[in-house]
């Protein structure tokens, strides 16, 4: 992405603050007041992504993080696949790490 991009981050969460920090301008939808409490240098949207109406466009990269349902019910803890550390279930709530890097940059 060229420096300065402008970035639709539907499900705000663990690339939000890396994007920032390269100097993106990021517009972070969730429809968790509770998440967007956390997002800092972003433009906040409060919305379900089904329902979410900006009046702009985004152009250019999608990334996609996505689970088949039931994924979650699944997962124990210790286990996630390719991610560091695994996930750690503690009853409805789930957790994992997650590192990311592009380039040289890491988060």
């Amino acid at each position: 992405m060229p420096g300065g991009a402008s970035i639709l981050d539907l499900g705000s969460g663990c690339v939000t603050h890396p994007l920032v920090a390269l100097s993106h301008r990021v517009v972070a939808v969730d429809d968790s007041p509770e998440m967007l409490a956390h997002v800092r240098g972003a433009e906040t949207v409060c919305a379900r992504i089904g329902d979410l109406r900006l009046g702009r466009r985004f152009g250019g990269v999608l990334l996609v993080e996505w689970h088949p349902p039931g994924w979650f019910d699944r997962v124990v803890s210790g286990s996630g696949g390719r991610r560091p550390g695994g996930a750690a279930r503690d009853g409805d709530l789930l957790s994992a790490a997650v590192r990311g890097s592009v380039g040289d940059e890491a988060w």
